[in-house]
């Protein structure tokens, strides 16, 4: 099936799914306090496609960016080996990211790219067998994210 653009108004993004996302949300406690975490998942085959959201209440500093992403590869890596970490700059705005890859006792392969924008902060992240997590399929999902800009309706 070919992935269909998928707008999340709330989360302020649209992504390309290949299929109907399941929503979901968990409670959250960060460095920052309690937050909510937005969950927007497919799973096809053995593959899992996922973008998930939550908001700090405030924006991130500047010089507190880096600090911040790197505490969310950190949280990331408690489920895995990180078998690479890159500093990336994401979309036209060039906003502060990291790249990584990551491999778990299970035998998957996660691509993760996490963005923080403003006072949220993004993971976008697909996962499945190792093959996969290095296809083409699963690097154009994570290409396929892009912020819109919401307009709020009086």
């Amino acid at each position: 099936t070919k992935a269909k653009k998928y707008v999340d108004k709330p989360g302020g993004f649209t992504v390309a799914f290949p299929g109907k996302p399941k929503q979901d949300e968990q409670d959250l406690d960060t460095a920052a306090g309690k937050s909510v975490l937005h969950i927007n998942a497919v799973e096809k085959d053995e593959n899992a496609f996922m973008v998930m959201w939550n908001d700090f209440g405030v924006a991130v500093e500047e010089d507190k960016l880096d600090d911040v992403l790197d505490g969310a590869v950190k949280g990331v890596s408690k489920k895995g080996k990180i078998v690479s970490k890159k500093n990336t700059k994401f979309g036209p705005d060039e906003i502060p990211s990291r790249t990584v890859v990551m491999d778990t006792k299970e035998g998957l392969r996660f691509r993760i790219l996490i963005i923080m924008r403003d006072a949220r902060l993004y993971q976008v992240m697909v996962a499945g067998p190792d093959e996969f997590g290095d296809s083409d399929k699963a690097k154009e999902f994570i290409k396929s994210f892009e912020f819109v800009k919401i307009v709020k309706e009086d």
